[in-house]
Formats: C-alpha cells, sequence, structure tokens
C-alpha cells in the first residue's frame, strides 16, 4: 500500500525528530541504508539535510558484504548519529572478526538508532558487549518506533537513557494482556519459558499522541496491552488509490490505527508486535518474532531468514502454528526440524505444528528486507513455498528481454524530445535575431513620438512568432493607467526575456530603469536612446543620487518609472534581496508601487543558456501598494510588502 504524505507531514516529522534525538550543528549522520527505505530517506537523509548536518553515505550492499565499512565510516568521519534496523546490529555481531576493526574507535558515535523492525534485547545487548572494547558505549543504542503512516518517527528515548528492557510474565500477558513485571531475582534471565522480553521505544515524540485502545475503541490502562493509535501533524492521509484500507486505518478526530499493539509502563511505550500477525493457539497469543528469532538460532538456519504464522484450524478450533525456515545447507534436514521443534516448546511452551525447512531465498521480503508474513503464508497454502527459482541467468536474460522494448522506446523518445527542444531553439532565436534587428530599424527612421508603440506591437509579433504565449492576469488594472496619475513599476528579473516582455505589454511610455551598461551596446543603446530609458551608473554613490533625483523628477513630470528592484538575476529560482531605489521614488513623490511579475521567462530562456525551450509566460499585474508615509521605515514597509508579492505571484521562494 502506498503511504500518501505531504510535504507538511514531513517537515512536521522532521523537526519532531530533530527536537526529540536533539540534532546539534556538529553531528554528522553516517548511513548505508537504501533510499527506497523510509528511515533511509527521511531519517537518515532528509533529516541531516533539513537540519544541514553532514551525511556520510554508504551503499547498502556495501554494508552487507562488509559489515564492518559501517563502523570504519563512523570512525573515519567521526560520526555521531547513525540508524539502522536491528538485523544489522546483529549482522555486526556476527560477521566482523577481530582482525578487521583493529585500532577503530567508536568513541564519536551518541546516537545509534535501532528501528525499523522488531527490537531485540540480546541482539542490542551483544552488540554492545562485542564493541564496547572499540569505544561504544551502552547508553547510546537505542531502540526507536515508527512507521510510514506518521512519516517516519512516533517515539525515541532520551539520548544517553540507553537500552532499557522490561521483563514480563508470560502467561497472563499470553492469556490476558497484562504485562505483570517479573523481577530479576524472581526469574532468572535464563528462565525463557517463564518471561518475556520487551524493549522500551522510550517517550513520544515533540508533537505526538499516543492511545491504546482495546477491540471497541476504550483506552486501556498501565501495563495493558492495546492497539496503538497515533495523531500528529505528520500523519498520513491515507493510502494511495486505496479507500478501503484508508477507511480501515482512520479512527475519527485525526487518529489513526498503527496496526501495532503496544503497552505502558513507568512512562515508557513497549511495541509487543503487529495485531495481524498474532498467533492465537489455545486461548494464548503466540507473538511470531519471538517464535522466529528462537528458530533462527538453532543451528544451520539462517538467521532473519525465518517466518511463524497461523493456520486456522477447523477442527481443534483454533490456529495452528507453523513455521518455515530457510537451511544454510539441505544436510541434516531431520535434526535441524528436530532442534526448532524442541527449541520452540522449552521456550514457549507449546511445539511448533508443522517446521517447513526451505532453500536459501525462498521467504518473501519486501524491498526494505522485512520478512512478508502474509506472502508467506500464501505461497504456503497455494504449496509454492520454497520453490526453486529459475537460474539467475534465464533470470536476467528473460528480464533483459521484457525490457529491452520499452528501454528502446524511452531512448528513442528521449532522443526525439531532445532534438525537437534544439530545432524549437534555433527557430525561436532565429526569429530573435531577424525581427528584433527589424524592429530596431523602423524605431530609428520612425518620428520620436511613435517609437513605443511601434516597439510594443513589435516585441508583440516576435513572442507570438516565436511560439510563446503570454497571459496577463489582472490586467484589468492597466485600464486605471495613466488617468490615476504615473506608477513607480518594481519588476521582477529572471530572464533576458524578462525586458521584452514588459516592454510588450506594460503601457507605452513607460521609462526603464537599466544600468549604464547598455550605452556600450549599440543595438539597445539606440532603444533606450529614443525610448527615453535611463542607463545609471550604480558604482558611483554620488552619481546615485542625482540619478534618484532624474527618477523623482521624471515621476512628477506625469512619467512611470519601470524599476528592477532585484538588480540582476541568476539561473536558480527564487526573489533576490531588493535595492531600495524604486521604494524611495514611490516615498519621495507619494505615488503607488505597482508589482509586475513574470512567471516562466526563467524555464524558457535561463541564464547561461543560449536557446529558448518551448512554454508560457505569465504576468501579472498589482496589487497597487500605496505609499502612506516618509522616511526609511515607509521604504523598508513599501519593499517588504512587494517581495511579498514577488514571491506569492512567481511561486519562487524569498532568497
Amino acid at each position: 500500500k502506498g503511504v500518501m504524505l505531504t510535504h507538511a507531514n514531513l517537515l512536521a516529522n522532521i523537526r519532531s525528530i530533530g527536537e526529540g534525538i536533539g540534532i546539534k550543528p556538529d553531528d554528522v549522520a553516517v548511513s548505508w541504508l537504501p533510499l527506497y527505505h523510509d528511515m533511509g530517506l527521511i531519517g537518515a537523509w532528509l533529516v541531516p539535510l533539513y537540519f544541514g548536518v553532514p551525511l556520510v553515505v554508504l551503499s547498502p550492499l556495501a554494508f552487507l558484504s562488509r559489515p564492518e565499512r559501517w563502523l570504519w565510516a563512523i570512525h573515519h568521519h567521526s560520526g555521531t548519529i547513525s540508524p539502522a534496523p536491528n538485523f544489522a546490529y546483529e549482522l555486526c555481531v556476527r560477521k566482523i572478526v577481530d582482525r578487521d576493526i583493529e585500532g577503530l574507535n567508536l568513541s564519536s558515535w551518541r546516537a545509534a538508532l535501532n528501528g525499523a523492525e522488531p527490537v531485540n534485547p540480546q541482539t542490542i545487548e551483544r552488540f554492545v558487549t562485542r564493541f564496547a572494547p572499540y569505544g561504544l558505549r551502552s547508553e547510546i543504542v537505542l531502540p526507536v518506533y515508527g512507521l510510514a503512516e506518521a512519516s517516519l518517527g512516533i517515539a525515541a528515548p532520551p539520548l544517553g537513557s540507553g537500552l532499557k528492557v522490561d521483563r514480563i510474565a508470560r502467561d497472563p500477558f499470553e492469556r490476558e494482556g497484562r504485562a505483570v513485571a517479573v523481577a530479576a531475582s524472581a526469574a532468572p534471565a535464563n528462565d525463557e519459558a517463564g518471561v518475556l522480553e520487551f524493549a522500551s521505544v522510550g517517550l513520544l515524540l515533540p508533537g505526538t499522541e499516543v492511545r491504546l485502545v482495546d477491540a471497541e475503541g476504550r483506552d486501556v490502562g498501565e501495563r495493558r496491552e492495546g492497539r496503538l493509535w497515533f495523531r500528529s501533524a505528520s500523519g498520513t492521509q491515507g493510502y494511495y488509490r486505496n479507500p478501503e484500507a484508508t477507511r480501515a486505518i482512520l479512527c475519527g478526530d485525526g487518529w489513526i490505527d498503527s496496526g501495532d499493539l503496544a503497552y505502558r509502563a513507568e512512562g515508557n511505550l513497549y511495541i509487543t508486535g503487529r495485531a495481524k500477525d498474532i498467533i492465537i493457539k489455545g486461548g494464548r497469543n503466540i507473538y511470531p518474532h519471538e517464535v522466529e528469532e528462537i528458530t533462527g538460532r538453532v543451528n544451520g538456519v539462517r538467521m532473519g531468514c525465518v517466518v511463524a504464522f497461523g493456520l486456522a484450524d477447523e477442527k481443534s478450533g483454533t490456529e495452528r502454528l507453523i513455521v518455515a525456515a530457510e537451511l544454510r545447507n539441505s544436510s541434516a534436514r531431520d535434526r535441524v526440524a528436530a532442534d526448532i521443534t524442541e527449541q520452540v516448546a522449552a521456550v514457549i511452551g507449546m511445539p511448533p505444528d508443522s517446521v517447513e525447512l526451505l532453500p536459501p531465498h525462498s521467504i518473501p521480503k519486501t524491498s526494505s528486507g522485512k520478512l512478508r508474513r502474509s506472502e508467506t503464508k500464501r505461497l504456503y497454502l497455494e504449496h509454492r513455498l520454497g520453490k526453486r527459482f529459475l537460474p539467475i541467468w534465464l533470470q536476467v536474460a528473460k528480464l533483459s528481454a521484457a525490457s529491452a522494448g520499452p528501454g528502446l522506446a524511452r531512448m528513442a523518445g528521449k532522443g526525439l524530445r531532445q532534438a525537437a527542444e534544439i530545432l524549437y531553439g534555433v527557430y525561436a532565436l532565429t526569429v530573435f535575431g531577424i525581427v528584433f534587428p527589424s524592429i530596431w530599424a523602423v524605431v530609428c527612421i520612425m518620428p520620436k513620438r511613435a517609437a513605443p508603440q511601434i516597439t510594443r506591437a513589435g516585441l508583440r509579433f516576435m513572442l507570438a512568432l516565436a511560439g510563446i504565449r503570454i497571459r496577463v492576469e489582472n490586467g484589468a488594472l492597466l485600464n486605471e493607467f495613466p488617468s490615476s496619475g504615473p506608477w513607480i513599476i518594481a519588476a521582477n528579473h529572471t530572464s533576458y526575456l524578462d525586458i521584452f516582455v514588459m516592454s510588450a505589454y506594460l503601457p507605452a511610455g513607460a521609462r526603464f530603469v537599466g544600468k549604464g551598461e547598455i550605452r556600450s551596446m549599440p543595438l539597445i543603446r539606440t532603444f533606450a536612446k529614443r525610448l527615453g530609458h535611463f542607463a545609471f551608473d550604480r558604482s558611483d554613490p554620488q552619481a546615485r543620487l542625482e540619478q534618484a533625483r532624474e527618477i523623482d523628477a521624471a515621476v512628477l513630470d506625469g512619467s512611470s518609472v519601470v524599476i528592477y528592484p532585484e538588480g540582476t538575476f541568476t539561473p536558480a529560482p527564487g526573489v533576490r534581496p531588493f535595492q531600495l531605489g524604486a521604494f524611495k521614488a514611490a516615498v519621495d513623490t507619494n505615488r503607488p508601487i505597482c508589482p509586475a511579475v513574470v512567471r516562466g521567462a526563467r524555464e524558457i530562456l535561463r541564464d547561461r543558456t543560449i536557446l529558448p525551450r518551448f512554454g508560457r509566460i505569465t504576468i501579472t499585474f498589482g496589487p497597487l501598494i500605496l505609499s502612506q508615509g516618509k522616511g526609511w521605515p515607509e521604504m523598508v514597509r513599501l519593499r517588504d510588502a512587494t517581495r511579498a508579492v514577488f514571491a506569492k505571484n512567481s511561486g519562487e521562494p524569498l532568497l
């Protein structure tokens, strides 16, 4: 199911994660998690990006083939934050040998977050014991809890608190859902049959609420197992194109059913399993991840490649416990099956009804490596679990043959698009190269008073011939011009096309304020002179004062003035900081500011490019911003109000 998340959902969760784990400016994140995994994309990629801390990235295959590479990356880059699923910590314990980590120093690590799958307290204890001689501090390994429906995170322990394990009596919990604490003295650690252990996932992240409810939606009490509902600004809107599944998780008033079971104790949250995966046998709740952990420890079984599930049994009126496990090799099948039966029975008090031993790579998993219990159950019922796949070379051959056609089509389509873009760019550039000099020639020979109208009509024709469609929004505002008197027109600057578009659609007679460099451009210089535009040198402070007086005089004489307060433009989108000349003129002459915002020109002819691209442009005029006072504060107010209009009408951020 595709979880639908808005940018607001993600940002809310990212902020709460940062606050919850206390991200600092000098932190360094390290990750090998794939970016198609929510912990990898959001937790290990977007969180560091948002808070501006460095991220060291490894390929997932680099870690899986040599787990010590993850730890060495933390050592070499002084990594402080690094998340991973439980299996990664177990893999480090089982696969890394001493000779591969001589000189390793993990003392910089301050947050080793363990999440994305059920957390095994024994795994954390083994990891801490194994790497304590290399500077790893026990208090930094922290179980966390979250799910994609909450964007990512819901709960995490306070930094430095370390692992907190709750040891509870098995029988009342499996039969009644009561988490009865067991003192260490009353139940030794090796008494697995009578005790369950759960790792605390700590406290709720800021802005997150959680309820634990029974089947009727009523809140359960302290140390009672219930279904976990949550509510936060990061909660999903539902599942993509799946209204039935969406209705199943939305519980009203903003609450979302996580599908997980949990209990609270002394302020800590303990996740006990997935509600849909619980196996109910003989009136007891059997937790599949516990059975899978027990089975995975049997010699000959592939750790992390075991699935336990229940099947309804009409004869007995309860569920049968099925264990499917991958073997390291096909020898000693009978011994392994017997050992699994014995170990499971010794711990949970009942043996599995059936043990299915499978070749490697038989258990289906998600793209992020999680066990797919429902799919395993389906394959088992269809008698297809463990069926041999085609040889790898044949799979690759079939995949290549199937994808060759679409791949070639995509390549051909991409080539055609690129060719079309180049052809259009050459065509548009040719139009500009022919029509613009023609307009210039006509302007030079016609009477000066006719130059504005000729330029306006010629530029509209040029843009239309080039296939650039122009849409004017709030154009009715121009009907008030010039009866309402001259305006200070503040225009945004995104591309060389801006001057053409503004000259084509602004009322004739508006005078542009340009850089002094246009005096050295013969073609542009003639236009500026014939149309009465200004060309000012901005580098001389004394000259700038004189230029400001010239602009004021022109406005008081009845001329509207067009000023680009950003001064210049770049390839990157965004409204640049403003110079104050336009707003000083508005205050000095008591005339309104008219924002004129061009949208789309940057995409057609981006800075540092030569060939235009096909596109459309929107010009939005207004609203008028009236001058209401004098002096510096009024100039600043006009500036800020105009920048806000630029950002809104251009769709670009304020820089």
